[in-house]
């Protein structure tokens, strides 16, 4: 609505644009970055020379642009419009404006560890690394979650940087704060995501900020260190945090990691430390305070037990998500992008994807399992270009895969949609695998992967269908299959024992699932205690 200020009419901002295609282009040499704006001219315009539309996920070839040898990769990761599913979507060019990201990785192993108080040896109560870094690279595409999680908290974090910065809309989102709370189980992958979220803001806003550091506090190091005066030390970290931040063309971003160690809940605080607890919550939330109107400020916190957490710190992260174990779809990904790594380092063989036909599925339906679709350029852009994908070096054809490619684990939806029903494939099994990991965390379910691959197999690389089998195994016995697993022998040892010491007669088989679950309890504390 236009404005009366009195010297006549002025038209309110308008903030109303095109939808937007992100694109992260990674330079070959941070010294190219000099050069960033004018790279990014270059790159729109021959993007838009040379395609119609593009598709989130979708790796550009260079090999036409002028200064490709700068340029590592070019890639779409997203859109301004959050997307509703895991499906590839196309979006046309002409209806959307391109914000392309460029970016060189940090490499080497010189990070930052400050301290807090000249003179004593708190290296480890936080280390300061130069974002984007190389060791946190591909840790964004790694991470498998049933809703797009992170894309969410991505998308509204620097939506709300870039809207913050505008003068006349900083009255606006004064009670905002750059602060996300992550929560949920153990192994769900909240450490994981905060990490690629500031890698990933890194990059986004890689035109507003001339630098990014990332700030990762140790909580228990800055506390059990200095049991008494912690207050103390968590108001010297915030003076830190201000200090660097003081500069605006830096993006400073701050990981909590189990942030209930900082944050405890003041009452439930026992009475042996309940003034340094109050001590230390109070200066956490006056740092948080003093530093809200710090747009190049991002706090993001995680915990495993946000009940622990103090209510007067979890209302001031205006972002809270919960990070749950995955379910069987999102299980299904996370054990096969792990899955085909291992296929791309040779410790796999992959011969074949398809173990068995259905019934009535003749020469006719196995030669469509290989259909053009598949490896034909002219395929349509939305079908995913799997299982077939070239070595490093070659170029993709149209043949039957042979020794000459590598074939990869199709998704799920893929594999549904072009293979008969009742076909046994490596898709099929991996499925099945992941309904019996069923609420399993996802460090869980990455680490079961490669106990596969050392446990049972006798040489490498092990033939794919024998390692599904050896992951099937290894699944049912992390769920207590008393066939596979080792742990009922075990259970079965202590309720003799009991019985045994009680008189009594009955069998193992008799106890129910909470009897057996308390004897093991017992067994754990004990051990515990012996340790």
């Amino acid at each position: 609505m236009a404005q009366d200020t009195g010297q006549g009419i002025r038209k309110a901002p308008a903030l109303l644009k095109k939808p937007s295609i992100f694109m992260e282009a990674q330079l070959t040499n941070e010294l190219f970055t000099s050069k960033k704006d004018q790279l990014r001219m270059m790159l729109e315009q021959w993007i838009r020379r040379h395609f119609a539309q593009l598709e989130v996920g979708q790796q550009l070839d260079l090999r036409t642009f002028k200064c490709a040898r700068l340029i590592q990769s070019l890639q779409v990761t997203g859109h301004s419009t959050p997307a509703t599913s895991r499906d590839c979507i196309s979006h046309l060019l002409a209806h959307n404006d391109l914000e392309i990201s460029l970016y060189a990785l940090h490499s080497g192993h010189g990070e930052e560890r400050p301290t807090l108080d000249e003179g004593d040896d708190a290296s480890q109560q936080f280390s300061v690394t130069r974002l984007p870094h190389e060791s946190f690279q591909g840790l964004w595409e790694a991470l498998v979650y049933q809703e797009p999680i992170g894309e969410y908290a991505l998308r509204t974090i620097s939506r709300v940087i870039l809207l913050r910065k505008e003068v006349h809309l900083q009255q606006a989102f004064q009670a905002w704060q750059n602060s996300l709370l992550l929560f949920g189980p153990p192994g769900s992958g909240k450490t994981s995501l905060a990490e690629a979220l500031a890698q990933k803001l890194s990059i986004r806003l890689s035109h507003v900020y001339d630098t990014s550091n990332l700030l990762h506090i140790n909580s228990h190091a800055l506390l059990s260190r200095y049991f008494g005066e912690s207050g103390k030390q968590v108001g010297k970290l915030f003076e830190s945090i201000l200090d660097r931040s003081s500069d605006d063309s830096q993006l400073i971003i701050v990981i909590f990691d189990e942030v209930e160690s900082l944050a405890c809940s003041r009452e439930n605080a026992s009475s042996k430390d309940v003034g340094d607890a109050v001590r230390s919550v109070n200066e956490l939330l006056q740092g948080l305070d003093q530093m809200q109107k710090r747009t190049n400020v991002v706090f993001i916190a995680t915990t495993n037990f946000i009940t622990n957490v103090d209510p007067a710190f979890v209302d001031r992260c205006r972002y809270k998500q919960f990070v749950g174990a995955p379910l069987v779809e999102a299980g299904y990904e996370i054990l096969r992008s792990q899955i085909n790594e291992y296929i791309d380092n040779g410790l796999i063989s992959a011969g074949t994807l398809i173990f068995g036909e259905a019934p009535n599925h003749g020469r006719q339906s196995s030669e469509a399992l290989w259909g053009a679709e598949i490896f034909s350029e002219g395929a349509p852009t939305t079908i995913p270009q799997v299982p077939i994908r070239p070595l490093p070096g070659q170029t993709s054809g149209g043949d039957p895969p042979d020794s000459q490619h590598v074939l990869h684990i199709p998704p799920m939806t893929w594999a549904t949609f072009h293979w008969p029903a009742g076909t046994v494939t490596a898709a099929s099994e991996l499925e099945r695998i992941a309904g019996l990991g069923r609420g399993f965390s996802a460090r869980n379910l990455r680490g079961l992967v490669t106990l596969a691959l050392f446990k049972y197999t006798a040489n490498l690389p092990c033939d794919l269908r024998e390692y599904l089998e050896t992951l099937g195994n290894v699944v049912r016995e992390e769920t207590g299959d008393r066939k596979k697993c080792d742990a009922p022998q075990t259970r079965t040892k202590v309720s003799q024992d009991r019985a045994d010491q009680q008189g009594g007669d009955e069998e193992e088989s008799d106890m129910d699932d909470e009897e057996i679950e308390r004897l093991m309890q017992e067994v754990r504390e004990n051990a515990k205690a012996a340790e």
